[in-house]
């Protein structure tokens, strides 16, 4: 998840449940906690090489063994800068903050990228594959709920706040539309459609002056219902895509290695089937809201030869395989006698929004290049 919706969902929760016991206070630790664990990404000033970060990227920081030690020093180091003012109790700040912690943790969970939740004690990435990574909905629900406690805080100005948000909203959605638009094509509709729920969650509250007379913490707690209400539809749509995935390997006879039934922009009827076998993968896009499941692309590994022998000897091959779930090896040749380059590639299909959109190179690659001798020329991330 990213580093913004793990901060709104701190806040979320924090305004919801703790800011009228514990004042800003409560919901400052619960958003601070929530964004703490991706304070891992200052490990890659020190990485010796750009794989690194895959070792530890989601990594202690992220893990629930970690996560006492941490929510005890972030509330050491709240009590120690707010010494000789009111505070909390100790005890309440390492709550608030692991509390914080577990959010972030969890939200890592869901998404398909991989969290190490038990390091260092394990090295394994679980991953639940609920929530794409980058999830416009999750950050919506969110975040609106904040908005709208914040545009019926007081009567005065209410209606230009209102107003001012949702044009902010739209905007932004209609910008987003012409950014995805390669991908998805012209969906004027789906963004007025979203315009218009928007305008509905920030403005309907004001009929009869209702949301005038709530508390902030009521619309933060809507939003916490709301956000539950989004997590047991990812469960289902979740659940009835990989039934679709495992139908076909069953009906193909396949020897699957893997299986998943991975979240796919642009929501949540929207998923990338994947099986891995020996010989390749097989990919295919689902759509929940249509009948049946789409014929699934195949896309074969390269036979095996002396040069795909040398890259797997390689220490970031090896890493980039350990953090792989779909990995898809490719060979190459490049110009001709004894100056042919052989290329070989692996990529994690997991990143691949489709096998109908994979006309460009995969998105998540590594690439090895290697001479006629066998001599590694470089080995490091398509685009690097």
């Amino acid at each position: 998840m990213d580093p913004v919706t793990h901060g709104l969902t701190g806040a979320l929760v924090g305004k919801a449940f703790f800011s009228e016991r514990y004042g800003r206070t409560g919901t400052w630790a619960v958003t601070l906690g929530a964004l703490f664990p991706d304070s891992d990404v200052v490990f890659e000033l020190f990485a010796p090489n750009e794989l690194a970060t895959l070792e530890w990227h989601r990594g202690v920081t992220h893990s629930f063994v970690g996560l006492p030690l941490f929510a005890l020093l972030l509330a050491g180091l709240t009590r120690y800068l707010r010494r000789g003012q009111a505070q909390s109790t100790f005890l309440s700040l390492c709550g608030l903050y692991g509390l914080g912690l577990a959010i972030h943790i969890l939200l890592d969970l869901i998404t398909s990228f991989g969290t190490m939740v038990w390091s260092p004690l394990a090295m394994s990435r679980p991953a639940w594959d609920l929530v794409f990574i980058l999830d416009l909905t999750f950050t919506g629900i969110v975040l609106l709920p904040q908005v709208a406690a914040w545009i019926y805080a007081a009567r005065r100005g209410a209606l230009r706040r209102g107003l001012l948000a949702w044009v902010f909203f739209t905007v932004f959605a209609l910008a987003l539309g012409q950014l995805v638009r390669p991908l998805f094509g012209n969906r004027l509709d789906v963004v007025l459609t979203v315009s218009g729920l928007i305008g509905a969650i920030l403005l309907v509250p004001a009929l009869r002056g209702w949301g005038f007379a709530q508390r902030r913490a009521l619309f933060c707690r809507i939003g916490v219902a709301a956000l539950a209400g989004y997590f047991a539809l990812c469960i289902i749509g979740h659940e009835l895509a990989r039934q679709r995935v495992h139908a076909v390997a069953v009906r193909e006879n396949l020897t699957v290695l893997d299986i998943g039934a991975l979240p796919a922009p642009p929501w949540v009827f929207h998923w990338s089937g994947l099986i891995l076998t020996p010989e390749g993968v097989h990919q295919a896009e689902i759509n929940l809201l249509e009948a049946g499941t789409p014929p699934f692309a195949f896309f074969a590994h390269a036979a095996p030869n002396r040069y795909i022998a040398i890259a797997e000897g390689l220490v970031a091959v090896q890493k980039f395989r350990w953090f792989a779930r779909f990995p898809l090896v490719s060979y190459r040749t490049y110009g001709n006698g004894a100056a042919t380059l052989h290329i070989v590639e692996y990529a994690d299909l997991r990143f691949s929004l489709g096998a109908r959109r994979r006309r460009n190179p995969p998105a998540f690659a590594l690439r090895v290049v290697l001479t006629a001798a066998g001599d590694v020329v470089t080995a490091g991330f398509l685009g690097n």
